[in-house]
């Protein structure tokens, strides 16, 4: 029967400790996907990302990286400055090594230190002499004995001189020459600087100047209309229809949206022969207003954002903004739209932008339909895997014997370690934007690359709090485990001395 009892026991402890096991890996992992499937099923957290990307402020950023690089390309055309610099640094560089050999050749640093050596042994006064000179006589025997040391070594050099004079004047002579193409190579290039400088101050004083100033006062102003009128709006529903339509897999193949022709598989021999439409996606350019208390559709570009240039103060081309933004056709949005849109599937006509509706087949529909089942279930699960994580956590307290040591396991490695792939994310979050090959427009590069850092701090920011909440609470289960086992430690101590005093009793009362 106590074998029985024991196997039971010793079987329920492997169990237990394969379900700690599990713990460190299920409590974060599952944390963790039911984070990233909330954001992914929420449209506020695409808008927030979308409003903070300053997509205004990046078109300036854009256009001002454009103009630098106009200005470089003219400068290299008419002033040639690389050009100049890199033979100002070969010149430099040809000289420093030809001089380097002269000095070693002539062994200047040697009879330089000499040198001064000889002046701070003629003027050191016996007040400052060394400690094993005892006596105003023995200052001057030492001060006789190091100059003449000194005097014999400059001797030998200026002996070495002398018979090396040849090949020491031959070199110094080629040190001369390359100093003198040196010191013109520097002031060709101080020439060709100041020309550089007089075309940027040419281009800063140019209307281009004028306007990336006028555009650093209306940024706010403009970003602010475009997150309340549009993205706080049109985009958050368009966000949401398509969230709505990744996270309803059935909703979708009851419709049609998602389909399979069964013959046509047949036919072509391929069981996953899926036909996926996704869902079209329009923004409205045309956007509510109120004028004089009447509510009225009023376009964005070429109406919202020119009445509202014409209240910013100080404006130095308020009317060439006001020409800017009143043809929608010449606006900032349809100027970027039909550079870059056309690329992505997209269009823009009369204010209107589209993503039109798009039948996929093949391995593309098949991956469409592998993230429309993840999402489906996602919406569930978002709710599921925190629910177990934290089931496993309170389950862990059943056991009462070592509980805070295992806990404070569980919540604080794991912790550290998502912290720093979260924090890590964030530093490298916009890397790719730079691949070779990759994003030509600068306009893209750097409103991709914006999105990116403001994608990733919205990812990460949730992870961090939770897990560093969690980190915090391990320590505190770490400081229970260490007053745990102090106690256990002084508890088997008492143990041990009531065992020995016992048996120190019981030998006595032989």
């Amino acid at each position: 029967m106590d074998n029985n009892n024991s196997s039971r026991h010793q079987k329920h402890s492997i169990i237990f400790r394969l379900y700690c096991a599990s713990a460190y890996i299920i409590i974060p992992v599952f944390l963790l996907t039911g984070i990233l499937l909330f954001q992914l099923t929420s449209s506020e957290f695409f808008t927030h990302i979308l409003k903070n990307s300053d997509f205004i402020e990046t078109y300036i950023n854009a256009e001002k990286w454009d103009i630098e690089e106009k200005i470089k390309a003219e400068i290299e055309d008419k002033v040639h400055l690389e050009k100049f610099r890199s033979i100002f640094e070969s010149a430099k560089a040809e000289y420093e090594k030809k001089s380097e050999e002269f000095r070693k050749l002539n062994k200047t640093e040697e009879y330089e230190k000499l040198k001064k050596e000889k002046d701070e042994i003629s003027g050191l006064p016996y007040q400052r002499a060394p400690s094993s000179v005892k006596s105003p006589e023995d200052f001057k025997a030492y001060k006789e004995t190091e100059l003449a040391r000194i005097n014999s070594r400059l001797d030998e050099i200026e002996k070495y001189r002398e018979d090396n004079e040849e090949e020491i004047e031959k070199l110094e002579d080629a040190v001369e020459d390359l100093e003198d193409v040196f010191e013109d190579a520097g002031d060709e290039l101080d020439d060709r600087k100041e020309d550089a400088n007089d075309i940027v101050l040419s281009h800063e004083n140019s209307l281009k100047g004028q306007i990336l100033s006028d555009l650093k006062k209306i940024t706010p102003v403009l970003t602010e209309e475009l997150n309340k009128r549009l993205i706080n709006t049109q985009v958050k529903e368009e966000a949401g229809k398509m969230i709505s339509f990744f996270t309803s897999y059935a909703e979708q193949k009851e419709v049609g949206n998602v389909s399979a022709d069964r013959l046509d598989s047949f036919v072509r021999g391929n069981a996953n022969d899926v036909k996926v439409r996704i869902p079209e996606i329009t923004l409205n350019l045309w956007v509510e207003d109120e004028i004089n208390g009447v509510k009225q559709k009023r376009h964005l570009l070429s109406e919202v954002f020119v009445d509202r240039i014409r209240e910013i103060d100080g404006l130095k081309n308020r009317n060439m903004f006001i020409k800017l933004f009143k043809f929608s056709e010449s606006g900032l949005a349809e100027k970027l739209g039909r550079s870059y849109l056309n690329e992505m599937g997209m269009s823009i006509k009369n204010g209107v932008i589209k993503i039109k509706s798009k039948q996929l087949e093949g391995r593309d529909a098949v991956i469409i339909q592998t993230a429309m089942l993840s999402f489906t279930a996602g919406n569930y699960l978002k709710y599921i895997l925190p629910a177990i994580a934290l089931i496993m956590f309170f389950t862990l307290f059943l056991n009462r014997k070592g509980t805070y040591r295992r806990i404070k396991n569980i919540l604080i490695y794991p912790s550290v370690l998502i912290i720093i792939l979260y924090l890590a994310l964030i530093g490298f979050s916009n890397i790719f934007v730079y691949f070779p090959g990759g994003i030509k427009s600068p306009v893209a590069k750097i409103y991709i690359g914006s999105v990116s850092n403001t994608a990733a701090v919205y990812f990460a920011a949730p992870g961090i709090a939770l897990f560093l909440l969690l980190f915090v609470i391990g320590l505190f289960f770490r400081r229970k485990a260490r007053a745990e086992k102090e106690q256990l430690t002084e508890k088997k101590e008492q143990i041990e001395i009531k065992e020995q005093k016992e048996q120190l009793s019981f030998s006595d009362s032989e």
